[in-house]
């Protein structure tokens, strides 16, 4: 139970210090850098089967205009 809480806690880490750096970084371009370091970092301490295939298809899926116009017009359908 314990080592359970420990890797818990150890991929919880990434995501305190992200959510923490918003208010400290005004910057957008170098907020995201950063975020880029840190998701770097993350990913070569430990890596599991297929993430880096994840986080370039999630790349592409939040840059990408075409799903984000999907995504959009999907919010405004469910507002009616």
């Amino acid at each position: 139970m314990k080592k359970v809480n420990y890797i818990i806690i150890l991929n919880f880490i990434p995501i305190l210090i992200i959510i923490g750096l918003i208010p400290l970084i005004k910057n957008d371009y170098l907020l995201t850098f950063t975020y880029l370091i840190i998701i770097g970092v993350s990913l070569a301490i430990h890596r599991e089967k297929k993430d880096s295939h994840l986080f370039v298809l999630g790349f592409i899926a939040l840059t990408s205009p075409l799903f984000g116009s999907i995504i959009s017009t999907t919010c405004e359908l469910g507002r009616v």
